[in-house]
């Protein structure tokens, strides 16, 4: 059996991981400002509240599905080696922001569709229903889990903030002091 994995060998990743990047991180800086929003600046049982929470939750959505896709691009396009001038201080951290930019993502859909799902709701992508994944549980005995798993995806999903912000000063490091061009490396 023969195993179709390739690795680019101008020092970029492939076409469909720069996409599925820079498509993700539009999309997370909307979910950002609209969670935002939603938790702070909109009034509950408003109009404009429905729109956010249906577009928060279909591109929450989109974002599992582009999860999936960058997974899928990763095995079949393995991303390209470091630079070489790049020390181990360096590449461990980098390694592991990017191991948790691969999962965290995944727990924040979850726990995002475990709030829809435990309040009794089904989550739609545009108008189509998904798969009830969690039963409607209002309270379990000592919590409520719909209020829980919403203070859990809000923790979560500023974590994944966090880490993106980790992830752009340590571009910048080696982009501007290092003289590494670690950004060539995504760009389209």
């Amino acid at each position: 059996m023969t195993k179709h994995c390739t690795t680019t060998t101008d020092g970029k990743y492939h076409i469909s991981a720069r996409i599925i990047h820079w498509t993700m991180a539009v999309c997370f800086a909307f979910m950002w400002i609209c969670g935002y929003s939603m938790a702070n600046l909109v009034q509950d049982e408003t109009l404009l509240r429905e729109i956010l929470l249906n577009l928060h939750i279909w591109i929450g959505v989109t974002l599992l599905f582009l999860l999936v896709a960058r997974v899928i691009t990763w095995v079949m396009h393995r991303p390209p080696p470091l630079p070489e001038a790049i020390s181990k201080w360096d590449a461990v951290p980098a390694y592991w922001t990017h191991a948790l930019l691969y999962v965290l993502p995944a727990i924040v859909v979850t726990l995002g569709w475990a709030n829809v799902n435990l309040g009794g709701d089904e989550v739609t992508w545009f108008g189509l229903n998904m798969p009830k994944v969690f039963p409607t549980v209002e309270n379990w005995p000592g919590t409520n889990g719909e209020e829980l798993s919403e203070s859990l995806h809000m923790w979560a999903a500023y974590t994944i903030l966090a880490l993106v912000v980790t992830h752009l000063l340590g571009v910048a490091k080696h982009r501007w002091i290092d003289k590494h061009d670690v950004l060539r490396r995504m760009t389209l």
